[in-house]
């Protein structure tokens, strides 16, 4: 697992954080805390298919991130606060939804009628 931390720069900060936060050209934080050699590639890479900003939600206990629910966005989309909060409170709920379906996976438990339209209902 320790070689998606050293390939995505945006997943070897959620390592670090709890907080959802922004990333790219444009965005408060800006991309300079991810620079060095093998970051720029990555960042250009995502550049070359349109990607120039996002929002990442770090996924599970501090200090313990697994994974990191993320959108992502082409140049000309303005993210300010608003936008931020809301698609941060979004994002952090699908992501407490992912890490409850894959509780009940890994106890081999099913997930009942409620679950079923709770899940369809949210998709």
């Amino acid at each position: 697992m320790n070689e998606y931390y050293k390939i995505d720069p945006l997943l070897e900060k959620c390592r670090n954080s709890f907080l959802p936060f922004l990333w790219g050209e444009g965005s408060i934080s800006g991309q300079e805390e991810f620079f060095t050699s093998y970051h720029e590639e990555y960042f250009k890479a995502a550049r070359d298919f349109g990607i120039y900003k996002g929002i990442i939600v770090p996924l599970g206990p501090y200090n313990n991130v697994k994974a990191g629910v993320s959108i992502s966005f082409g140049k000309e989309t303005t993210l300010n606060n608003t936008k931020f909060f809301a698609l941060s409170w979004h994002l952090t709920h699908l992501g407490n939804f992912i890490y409850y379906l894959q509780d009940k996976h890994d106890k081999k438990e099913p997930l009942q009628q409620e679950e079923l339209v709770e899940i369809y209902s949210f998709l």
